[in-house]
């Protein structure tokens, strides 16, 4: 999760090896779409409803919209969060 320069380091990490990965933000799909593309073939634009379903979550947003995101979901059991910020 997140967009910024670091969620999109890591992105760019994934697509070089070839690994499918889910970039999600605040912004919608659609919005997110050129920047994917922009990355690499492997990099899929999500929403963070959708994003938050994945078993393992690289959680790369400003410390300050952590709250944000930890009330997306329900319920964080069973699930790998590395905050890399």
């Amino acid at each position: 999760m997140g967009a910024g320069a670091v969620g999109q380091a890591l992105a760019k990490m994934f697509a070089r090896k070839g690994i499918e990965v889910a970039i999600a933000s605040t912004r919608a799909p659609k919005a997110l779409a050129p920047l994917a593309k922009a990355i690499g073939t492997t990099v899929i634009p999500s929403s963070l409803n959708e994003a938050i379903k994945a078993d393992i979550i690289l959680l790369a947003v400003p410390f300050w919209a952590h709250g944000e995101v930890a009330n997306t979901a329900k319920d964080w059991r069973g699930k790998i969060i590395i905050d890399v910020t």
